[in-house]
């Protein structure tokens, strides 16, 4: 019973630390936007990849995963400079049919030069236990996710909240007509939020590939549950996001624990469609409604 209690917290933490970070990346784009991207898991994959090529290329682990954060961030803002920049204004529906295609791109480049198979990243971390938390071991992979959950969240945070480059991001979430208006530049701000969200994601890919394996497809199907994440605590609320995405880890290491690995998944949109059902707009989402 202890076991399974200590599973079950750290299996919350750990797993609702990435949804989490990828759920703020979420929201950040959507608000600033209005876009739902559903090329968030490709991002994910690609990461990782980044990450790969860095360490190849003689990088420690830590600039390696910096370099991987940049570069993402870099191609996310240009995803907006090339395609997105023209579609400003446009309903939700073809915005989330791009970010499909976007998806689709992302995922024959990375098979294309990486190939369909399977790969392991070089894992800075000894995977002896650091401590037990009721006889079930905690690695350093499992205090750094943790971690780097805090100072993304909280970096990122702190920068929509506490500087000027929030406030602008906020008034063209409120408006951007209004923003243009008062000469705010709104595509500088959107491609902005379009590289913090890839970056973000970025982050919890490396995280995600350090803990499992790579491949362009795998991380993708992650990087959709933690949409769902996301819907359960609300679309537009960062702290909705970091809820949401530490709901759903503990349903699903619950529904590990009790019916088996094979009902994480569906437990996850059984989790989403309870929420859905009693509060369509999320946890803290605003009561608006969006016609796909």
């Amino acid at each position: 019973m202890t076991r399974d209690l200590s599973t079950l917290l750290i299996g919350t933490v750990i797993d609702g630390s990435l949804y989490a970070i990828i759920g703020v990346g979420f929201v950040i784009l959507f608000r600033s936007t209005g876009v739902i991207n559903f090329a968030q898991g490709a991002f994910m994959a690609l990461s990782g990849y980044l990450y790969l090529v860095a360490v190849n290329a003689g990088l420690p682990w830590a600039p390696a995963l910096a370099a991987a954060i940049v570069m993402s961030g870099l191609i996310g803002a240009l995803a907006y400079v090339l395609l997105f920049r023209r579609l400003v204004g446009a309903e939700l529906f073809p915005l989330v049919i791009a970010t499909l295609g976007l998806s689709t791109v992302l995922t024959v480049v990375m098979m294309l030069i990486w190939g369909p198979e399977i790969r392991s990243l070089p894992s800075p971390f000894q995977m002896r236990p650091l401590f037990f938390i009721g006889g079930m071991p905690v690695t350093g992979l499992d205090v750094f996710v943790v971690v780097l959950g805090v100072v993304a969240i909280g970096a990122v945070t702190w920068m929509v909240q506490g500087t000027k480059v929030g406030t602008r991001m906020r008034a063209v979430a409120n408006s951007s007509l209004l923003s243009g208006l008062m000469r705010i530049d709104v595509h500088r701000v959107s491609a902005l939020a379009w590289g913090l969200s890839a970056g973000l994601t970025a982050a919890a890919g490396v995280a995600y590939a350090l803990r499992t394996t790579i491949d362009p497809v795998t991380a993708q199907g992650f990087g959709l549950v933690a949409f769902a994440a996301v819907l359960i605590g609300g679309l537009d609320s960062l702290r909705g996001a970091i809820t949401g995405g530490f709901i759903l880890a503990f349903v699903q290491t619950a529904a590990v624990l009790i019916l088996g690995g094979s009902w994480s998944e569906v437990t996850a949109y059984v989790a989403l469609l309870a929420i859905l059902f009693t509060r369509p707009q999320g946890i803290f989402g605003s009561p608006s409604v969006v016609r796909l």
